[in-house]
C-alpha cells in the first residue's frame, strides 16, 4: 500500500459567519490568495499551536506523576538567574 500523498486535497463543507466569510474574500482579493490557501494558513497555525500546547501539558503531567516537581522556591530561584542573565 502506498503512503498518503500529504498534498492531496479532500473537500470540506462547513458554515461560517456571514462577516468572517466577507473578510475571507476581502482577504484573498487583496493579497492574491485563494481562499483555500488563507483557510488552510489558519487552520494549519491553529492546530500547530493548539497541539504545542497539548503536548506540553502532556509533558508536564508525565513529569508531575514521575515526581519531577519544582518546589516555588526553585521556579522562583530559575526565574532571578534567567532575569540577571
Amino acid at each position: 500500500m502506498a503512503a498518503p500523498n500529504p498534498q492531496e486535497k479532500e473537500s470540506v463543507s462547513f458554515r461560517l459567519k456571514k462577516q468572517i466569510k466577507n473578510d475571507l474574500a476581502t482577504l484573498s482579493e487583496t493579497t492574491g490568495r485563494s481562499q483555500t490557501f488563507i483557510v488552510e494558513e489558519a487552520l494549519q497555525e491553529y492546530i500547530d499551536l493548539n497541539m504545542w500546547q497539548i503536548n506540553a501539558i502532556n509533558e508536564g503531567i508525565k513529569q508531575a506523576n514521575e515526581g519531577k516537581l519544582l518546589s516555588t522556591e526553585e521556579v522562583l530561584e530559575r526565574l532571578e538567574k534567567k532575569r540577571v542573565q
